[in-house]
């Protein structure tokens, strides 16, 4: 009987927590991701995937602009509709976030956790009012 629940816990559904989880199940080891909000993260959701997405955007909105440096006519003016870009974006986050959805972690044989993890000692975290256990936590 194993000492602990599970071989390794990691707080943070997040890029990297994502890849760790993968990581391990690859070595064959039990892993449970303790998430607060939504698996993807900061980078996926809020950050890095939208933030980039924006700036392509505008970068292209700027070349289209500035065709005639580049030695070519437009013959229509480029219109700016912040919503249709606004839904590019959101469509962007939707299909990176729909690579590593809960359910896709979970077939691969991770336990998924939502809520506040508290640390209780080295090898005990408290979620709501369980107690989980693992021989390593990766925050």
């Amino acid at each position: 009987m194993n000492k602990y629940d599970y071989d390794l816990i990691i707080l943070g559904g997040g890029a990297a927590g994502v890849v760790a989880t993968k990581f391990a199940l690859g070595l064959g080891k039990s892993v449970a991701i303790i998430e607060k909000n939504k698996i993807g993260g900061e980078c996926t959701l809020t950050g890095c995937v939208p933030s980039k997405t924006l700036i392509n955007s505008a970068a292209i909105a700027h070349q289209v602009h500035h065709l005639k440096k580049y030695g070519l006519q437009n013959s229509t003016e480029i219109n700016l509709d912040t919503t249709s870009v606004m839904t590019h974006v959101q469509q962007t986050v939707d299909r990176i976030y729909q690579t590593h959805t809960p359910e896709k972690i979970e077939r691969l044989g991770a336990t998924i956790l939502f809520g506040a993890p508290v640390f209780i000692d080295q090898h005990t975290i408290r979620l709501d009012d369980k107690k989980i256990t693992a021989d390593k936590i990766i925050i």
